[in-house]
Order: structure tokens, then sequence, then C-alpha cells
């Protein structure tokens, strides 16, 4: 999982309990990784929608691709 994916996944609380401790240990050591963090969440906050999870907005580019690939 990317980067991005992970911030992603972090906000929506949808990472496991092993990759959610490791991105949280992650969170601890990297300054970088709170401010994206923070600007997800403020980007998040801005949109004032709740941002569907990851799986969501794959299936949603595969049905996309789907109908592409057919027309």
């Amino acid at each position: 999982m990317e980067r991005d994916e992970r911030l992603l996944a972090f906000i929506q609380g949808t990472l496991g309990p092993v990759a959610l401790a490791e991105f949280e240990a992650e969170l601890i050591s990297d300054a970088v990784l709170r401010a994206e963090l923070a600007i997800f969440r403020s980007a998040a906050h801005h949109l004032g929608t709740a941002l569907p999870p990851a799986e969501e907005c794959e299936a949603g580019w595969q049905r996309l691709s789907q109908e592409i690939d057919t027309e």
C-alpha cells in the first residue's frame, strides 16, 4: 500500500491491527508523515464529507474502466 493510501486508510479507520500499529509507530518517528496526515485531515474536514474507503474507490475505478472498455 502506498503512503497516500495508508494515510487515507488511517483516517478512515480501515487499517488492520498490525498495519495500524506500524503506521502509528511510524507517525511517532516521521515528522513529514505527521504533516501529511494533518493535510489529509484538513482536506477531509474542508470537504465536509467522509472520504470513501479505499476499496470503494478501487471498485469504482474498475467499473469505470470496464464500461470504457465495452464502449
